[in-house]
């Protein structure tokens, strides 16, 4: 999952220390993991990780993204001419 989502042109937006943030919640995920041993723990922790890390990690991304600068609104020209 850690590769699609470093694959998405929203991650690659965002700044280096950003990405490694993202990255740093993922090996955590992992490392969690890989502590547990129950068969039914790990199951359901990889449920978990399907429905909600994916969508939360996308979220934060999309949080994170710098926007652009809103194009400038051109302003209407005025009708008459000159006043003055």
């Amino acid at each position: 999952m850690a590769e699609k989502i470093t694959q998405t042109s929203e991650f690659g937006a965002l700044p280096s220390d950003q990405q490694a943030r993202i990255r740093e919640g993922f090996a955590t995920q992992k490392s969690g993991l890989a502590a547990q041993s129950l068969i039914p723990a790990l199951r359901n922790r990889a449920t978990e990780v399907r429905a909600n890390l994916l969508a939360d990690t996308l979220t934060r991304i999309v949080a994170l993204t710098p926007t652009p600068a809103p194009a400038p609104t051109p302003q209407p020209e005025p009708v008459g001419g000159e006043s003055g």
